[in-house]
């Protein structure tokens, strides 16, 4: 992947995981569980 593209979805990523209040550390895996969450909690409303 070109280093521009790499930088700016590391970019992108980052502003996405602030925008929905994640740590930056969390594991893929909690990170699906919690959309899915998310998720639920509009589908069932």
């Amino acid at each position: 992947m070109p280093q521009e593209l790499l930088k700016a979805r590391k970019a992108l990523d980052a502003a996405v995981m602030k925008l929905y209040g994640f740590l930056k550390d969390a594991t893929e895996s909690a990170i699906v569980a919690a959309l899915m969450e998310r998720h639920q909690n509009v589908v069932l409303k």
